[in-house]
């Protein structure tokens, strides 16, 4: 299938403060314990947190508190992380569930310098019934600790949220790794995400 690539704009937060004003809203987080993971939190803790969370394993994923950009790099804070020979980036599934509907428009990716490139979300009322809000990549990007914005064209609403990493930064079977994943949750509804002073802007791109 081909792609139809449309240049946009995504945020770089270059001094971040993570807001979790929305955290009351969000019960748990998990991941698949059969996807294989190098050094990182959830490698060596639990793969399924609930609501109140102490950002062990997995839930660091949503942990407020992050080094800046700019920062060296930390694998003790590495939340997700793959090292080549054990790469697998279409298994690795993050789901966030809320317990009411929230309507969602982006993620903020806090980045390794060899991150993620392009992810999917999913969004619905029922695992069973998940739609996607489509595909975003963002460009390369080299500094530790970076915030990325994967701004999607149109919010949805749902009580469950699935984060899909498709490609990572490096290609074919070069190893990745991500600090944390805030879900952005449209005005109104409350934010988990990333706020921030000084704000950069890089091309981004969305695949149709």
């Amino acid at each position: 299938m081909s792609l139809n690539r449309t240049t946009r704009c995504a945020m770089v937060i270059c001094a971040g403060v993570a807001s979790t004003a929305a955290a009351q809203d969000l019960v748990s987080i998990s991941f698949p314990q059969s996807v294989t993971l190098s050094q990182s939190t959830t490698a060596g803790g639990p793969r399924s947190v609930m609501a109140p969370f102490d950002f062990s394993g997995i839930g660091n994923i949503i942990n407020p508190s992050v080094a800046a950009p700019g920062s060296g790099g930390n694998a003790s804070d590495f939340t997700l992380h793959q090292t080549v020979g054990v790469v697998n980036i279409t298994d690795v599934v993050v789901t966030y569930e809320y317990d009411v509907a929230v309507q969602i428009d982006a993620f903020d990716i806090v980045q390794h310098h060899n991150g993620i490139k392009t992810l999917e979300l999913f969004i619905g009322n029922s695992l069973a019934s998940m739609t996607s809000m489509g595909a975003v990549s963002v460009p390369a990007n080299a500094v530790e600790y970076a915030v990325n914005r994967f701004d999607f064209d149109a919010p949805m609403t749902g009580r469950f949220v699935q984060l899909r990493l498709t490609e990572p930064e490096l290609p074919g079977q070069g190893g990745w790794a991500m600090y944390r994943a805030y879900p952005v949750l449209v005005p109104g509804a409350g934010t988990l995400g990333v706020a921030g002073l000084g704000l950069g802007l890089i091309g981004r791109r969305r695949r149709a």
